[in-house]
């Protein structure tokens, strides 16, 4: 890209009590051999060292906002990209990491074809402490570790399961306004549902290395409330244009809830598994015929 004005890129970090993690996140991004970029550092009111962190980096494209009130991480990402000023939007959660090429390849990747709405990567998992959560958690996430998808065949392949990184992704900012937002309604789902929707009337491509390292650690909420999960995946799929793939999904994601309350109620990470499809299937036969009696 040399000699050629670079694009601005728009990272949109939501900070909520991250202090243990933020520094490392934030060298992550200043070693970005991709130069041209914001960050837009969104603080949910935290309570821990998380803005003296990233106020101490002397630099003008760090940008620090306070939230007047404390909201979901939905409505924050949303309140975030409205300062952000980028042709295009990457998101890198506080206790992720991004390889020092990350930003080069993406937009190096969706420079080439303006059809192509957003682009994200592999990933690799990393850990400090491995206890019991930690453990389950790794079983799940090695279960989905992506080998590339088609851009044809993407909403297909994630109406079955987000496979999707969200600290992976570069969005094209025309992309999200046709989109609106995310849903401030959400409290789990609302990134599966913008890449949903992108991948609906754009295509996508994949980066096949990993560019982002994902921190496996006993806080982590991604996957935590196994039933808010399949309530929130029940109002994405109703939200968009019906077909047979989508009833499908409305049909299996209500199966998976079945087997949610019947089978792992109890089991507090059990969630992962039944968000595996793999696993799900030699249960599905069983639950339908149950359904029927």
């Amino acid at each position: 890209m040399n000699g050629i004005k670079q694009p601005l890129v728009s990272i949109i970090v939501n900070c909520y009590n991250s202090d243990k993690f933020l520094k490392e996140t934030l060298e992550s991004v200043i070693s970005q051999t991709y130069q041209n970029w914001e960050v837009v550092f969104w603080d949910n009111q935290s309570t821990d060292s998380s803005a003296d962190y990233f106020k101490s980096y002397e630099d003008s494209r760090f940008k620090y906002y306070y939230a007047p009130e404390h909201t979901p991480l939905s409505a924050s990402r949303n309140f975030a990209i409205e300062k952000s000023t980028g042709e295009f939007l990457a998101f890198l959660d506080c206790d992720d990491l991004w390889t020092p090429d990350k930003l080069e390849l993406q937009v190096a990747e969706i420079e080439r074809n303006d059809e192509v709405g957003f682009v994200y990567s592999l990933f690799e998992l990393f850990y400090n402490v491995q206890d019991e959560s930690v453990t389950k958690q790794i079983k799940y996430y090695e279960s989905i570790l992506i080998k590339g998808h088609s851009a044809k065949n993407l909403f297909s392949e994630l109406l079955v399961q987000n496979q999707i990184i969200f600290s992976s992704v570069l969005l094209r900012r025309s992309t999200f306004e046709q989109i609106g937002e995310f849903n401030p309604t959400f409290n789990q789902n609302e990134d599966y549902e913008v890449l949903l929707k992108a991948s609906l009337f754009s295509l996508a491509i994949c980066i096949d290395k990993p560019l982002v390292k994902y921190r496996i650690h006993s806080n982590n909420n991604s996957l935590k409330n196994g039933e808010l999960n399949f309530l929130e995946n029940e109002i994405i799929f109703k939200s968009l244009p019906p077909n047979k793939e989508v009833n499908e999904a409305i049909s299996r994601n209500r199966t998976r809830y079945i087997l949610y309350r019947i089978v792992f109620q109890k089991k507090y990470f059990s969630v992962f598994h039944l968000l595996n499809f793999k696993f799900l299937s030699s249960l599905f036969q069983i639950v339908k015929k149950r359904l029927k009696a």
